[in-house]
């Protein structure tokens, strides 16, 4: 087990450049911890974790235990997250958190009570997701949205931005999608002997000249009595 202080420096995006300063205790035999912060979490999703490349980090101390690596964590934080822009530490350090002033949070490991819980609810009430609008401001919004949409230039920009996005398969494409995903049809004589098979039901029904596959769909399930498609018995396999 390793105690030691770390700095992770920033690489990518409107963060290169910034820096973290904190502490970590390895307990494992590879350590890639680059930090867990808020700001560092969101960083490393947008931008991947990749040392070297989104980001680099120095070994500044190694601590012999738990309290040295506190107070190392807070000489070296120092007053920097009060006055170095570029600083993303949100404290002095050595407690760890986001809390202001180097203290751990007052309601760590408290729960409010139900009168509080009561009042933080009617405080709430009415307020972000769910309030309702008033008549007058629901109408200022329909208005908004129906100028923005009737607007000719807005028209135009979302049919460029729609330009080339249609998907069109190729033969090919369809005829390796029907084989992969078709059910498997054979094609039989009066007598039930298969004369052929085929991978779905629309080659099938291209076998024999029909345009639509629903003929073969109906003989197959005997629907509103109908027995023979294209002149062919069928069954599925």
């Amino acid at each position: 087990m390793e105690y030691y202080i770390y700095k992770v420096t920033l690489l990518e995006g409107r963060l290169a450049g910034h820096y973290y300063i904190g502490k970590h205790k390895q307990t494992g035999k590879y350590d890639y911890y680059a930090g867990s912060g808020k700001l560092l979490t969101d960083y490393y999703k947008k931008h991947g974790r990749r040392p070297g490349i989104t980001y680099t980090k120095e070994i500044l101390e190694y601590c012999d235990n738990p309290n040295t690596l506190n107070e190392r964590e807070i000489y070296y934080v120092g007053d920097l997250w009060k006055t170095d822009p570029l600083c993303l530490n949100q404290c002095a350090g050595g407690y760890g958190g986001n809390t202001p002033k180097g203290r751990p949070s007052p309601m760590k490991g408290r729960k409010a009570s139900e009168e509080t819980r009561r009042k933080m609810s009617e405080a709430m009430k009415g307020k972000g997701k769910g309030r309702k609008l008033s008549p007058e401001h629901y109408k200022h919004i329909c208005e908004a949205n129906k100028k923005i949409a009737q607007n000719p230039e807005t028209k135009e920009k979302q049919r460029l931005s729609h330009l080339g996005k249609k998907c069109v398969w190729s033969e090919q494409a369809k005829k390796d999608f029907r084989i992969k995903h078709g059910r498997k049809v054979a094609q039989l004589d009066k007598e039930g002997n298969i004369l052929n098979t085929f991978p779905s039901v629309q080659d099938a029904a291209e076998s024999v000249g029909l345009k639509y596959s629903t003929s073969i769909y109906n003989a197959i399930n005997k629907h509103e009595g109908a027995l023979r498609a294209g002149g062919y018995y069928w069954s599925f396999i």
